[in-house]
C-alpha cells in the first residue's frame, strides 16, 4: 500500500503530539430510552470469516472564490463531480471477545465531472473525462484501512494505508461523528453510529462527544445527536433507522507550523515511515520553510448529518445516507503574493449492502 499523503501525515503528527481526546457514549448524559414499539438491545455483530460488500455512490459541488495577489489568478471555480463503486469489509476475529478486526478495501468504478469552470468557462473535455478511473489514481480517493471494532462501533485500533493512527485520534472515527477533516466525510459513513448500552425503541435520544486538544489548531469539540426514528423493511431486512446529527467546532490547520513537526525523526518514525521517507519529508518542511511560504487552512463544517439503516437481528448496518455542508477558507501568503480563497463544498454519499456471504 502506499503512503498517506503528506497533509494527512502531519495532521496524524499533530494529534499524537496532543493530549488524550475524552469521548464515548455517556449513559448517564442526555440518554432516553424513546416510547415506542418493542424494547432492544443494539450491537454491531460482524461476523469472523466473513465477507460485507457495500455499493457506494458519492456526490460533490464546489463553489470557490479566490482574492489573490498572484500572476494569472483565478476570481471563482465552480465544479460537480460523482463517484461509484464497491467497499468491501473482509472480517477476522479480534484479540479479544467482541471485537472483529475489518478489513476494507474500496474501488472506484464510475467517475464523471458534471461541471468544470474556471472564470465561467467550461474547462476542455480532456480535463473532466475519465475512461479509465483505476488509471487516473481515482482508487486511492478512500483509503484502505484495517479497524478494530467493538460490538458498540468504538474504534479500538485503526491503520490507513501504512499508517498507524495515534490513539489519541481513535474516539474520532467512532459514533462520536467526527468527520473526515478534508471535507469528503467518508469516515463517518463506514462504521455507524455508537450504540447505547441501554435498550432502545423508536424516539430513544443519545449523545456522543469527542474533545481534542490538537498543537496548532487547538481544542476541537464534536458532539452528535442521536435518535432512532423509525423502523423500516430494507431489501428484505427488519432494520432501525438512526438519524445522526453533529455539530463541530471550526478547524484552522498551518501547514507551515505543521511541517516543522516533520523535523522530528522520532514522531515520523511512530508513523511507520521508512528512513528514505523519513529523508524526504525532513527536505520537504526545509525547502517549505526556506521558501517563506505561509499556509493555512480553516474548516467551518455547516451541517454534518447521517442515517443509517441497522438489521439489529444480524447486527450489521444494510444502508447510509450522510450530507455534509463545509466552508473551507485558505490563506496563503509568499514572496509572489498571497491572498485568500473561500470554498464551499457539499458532499453526499450513500452506501448499501449488495453482498453478504463468507469470505473466498
Amino acid at each position: 500500500m502506499k503512503k498517506l499523503s503528506l497533509a494527512v501525515v502531519c495532521l496524524l503528527v499533530a494529534v499524537a503530539c496532543g493530549d488524550s481526546g475524552s469521548g464515548s457514549f455517556d449513559p448517564e448524559a442526555g440518554f432516553s430510552q424513546g416510547s415506542q414499539g418493542e424494547l432492544r438491545s443494539l450491537a454491531y455483530a460482524y461476523q469472523p470469516a466473513s465477507r460485507l460488500v457495500y455499493g457506494y455512490s458519492m456526490s460533490m459541488n464546489m463553489n470557490m472564490s479566490a482574492d489573490l495577489d498572484v500572476p494569472d489568478a483565478f476570481d471563482n471555480m465552480t465544479m460537480g463531480a460523482s463517484l461509484a463503486g464497491s467497499i468491501a469489509y473482509d472480517v477476522s476475529a479480534g484479540a479479544t471477545d467482541g471485537t472483529v478486526v475489518i478489513s476494507i478495501r474500496p474501488e472506484v468504478t464510475e467517475f464523471s465531472l458534471s461541471e468544470f469552470t474556471v472564470d465561467g468557462e467550461a474547462m476542455p473535455d480532456e480535463l473532466t473525462e475519465f475512461d479509465d478511473p483505476a488509471a487516473a489514481g481515482l482508487d486511492e480517493f478512500i483509503p484502505q484501512m484495517t479497524v478494530t471494532l467493538d460490538a458498540k462501533g468504538d474504534v479500538l485500533a485503526m491503520q490507513v494505508g501504512d499508517v498507524t493512527v495515534p490513539s489519541e485520534l481513535l474516539g474520532s472515527f467512532g459514533g462520536s461523528g467526527f468527520s473526515d477533516p478534508s471535507g469528503m466525510g467518508m469516515l463517518s459513513t463506514l462504521f455507524g453510529p455508537e450504540l447505547p448500552i441501554e435498550e432502545v425503541r423508536v424516539g430513544a435520544t443519545w449523545t456522543t462527544t469527542d474533545t481534542q486538544d490538537v498543537p496548532f489548531v487547538g481544542e476541537m469539540t464534536v458532539v452528535t445527536q442521536h435518535e432512532i426514528v423509525g423502523e423500516e423493511n430494507r431489501d428484505g431486512r427488519d432494520t432501525i433507522i438512526i438519524e445522526s446529527v453533529a455539530e463541530m467546532t471550526p478547524l484552522t490547520m498551518d501547514f507551515a507550523d505543521m511541517l516543522k513537526s516533520l523535523q522530528d525523526p522520532s514522531t515520523l518514525a511512530s508513523l511507520g515511515m521508512s528512513a528514505d521517507e523519513l529523508n524526504m519529508a525532513e527536505l520537504e518542511a526545509e525547502l517549505f520553510e526556506e521558501m517563506d511560504f505561509d499556509f493555512s487552512m480553516t474548516f467551518d463544517y455547516d451541517s454534518m448529518a447521517t442515517t443509517t439503516w441497522l438489521d439489529y437481528s444480524a447486527g450489521i448496518t444494510v444502508a447510509t445516507e450522510s450530507d455534509m455542508d463545509m466552508t473551507m477558507t485558505m490563506k496563503m501568503d509568499s514572496p509572489e503574493g498571497g491572498g485568500d480563497m473561500t470554498m464551499g463544498i457539499g458532499t453526499f454519499i450513500a452506501m448499501l449492502l449488495i453482498e453478504d456471504g463468507a469470505s473466498a
